[in-house]
């Protein structure tokens, strides 16, 4: 908007100012003193963490936009994925973070999901909990079993499995029936 800057007022509040005259009507961010801060109703809000304002959300503290954090935040017990201080509902699939891998749908973690997923790069993971695993052993999926190692689908694995104390063949990942 034209003219229009953040400005502290005698009550501490921070205000937006749009030709010298307070502007009650300015939401979303504003640059001031070389960052960016999000503004309801022409206030600057003291919030922390993921905050909704229109159809954007922002990671703030204290107001603040953090254009420094990548990662994931939490907000009413849910993770999301976070670049450069805004959610990233574009993100789809496994995302690596801080040493573990998870699955990731339209900028959610998806926590409820567990079994094989198939990740846009082709490869086949095992997920519990929305979070790629450890597992070796052998898993079913769309009605088929196949073998897993170290949280992957074993597709270049041919041999005899133990699981559950019986032997199976698999072939290229897959049991043989």
């Amino acid at each position: 908007m034209r003219g229009s800057h953040l400005q502290a007022d005698p009550d501490g509040s921070f205000r937006v100012y749009t030709d010298g005259q307070p502007d009650t009507t300015y939401n979303g961010l504003i640059d001031f003193d070389g960052q960016s801060f999000l503004v309801e109703n022409g206030v600057m809000v003291n919030k922390d963490g993921l905050v909704l304002n229109g159809d954007q959300w922002y990671f703030l503290s204290g107001g603040r936009l953090v254009k420094e954090h990548t990662g994931f935040a939490l907000y009413d017990g849910e993770w999301f994925l976070v670049q450069n201080g805004m959610l990233d509902v574009g993100a789809n699939g496994i995302y690596n973070y801080d040493g573990g891998r998870f699955l990731i749908a339209a900028g959610r973690k998806v926590a409820e999901y567990s079994g094989l997923w198939q990740n846009t790069d082709g490869k086949w993971y095992y997920i519990a909990e929305g979070q790629v695993v450890n597992y070796t052993g052998l898993t079913m999926y769309d009605g088929a079993w196949f073998y897993v190692q170290k949280g992957e689908l074993a597709v270049n694995f041919s041999g005899e499995v133990l699981y559950d104390g019986q032997k199976f063949q698999v072939a290229n990942g897959m049991l043989v029936a």
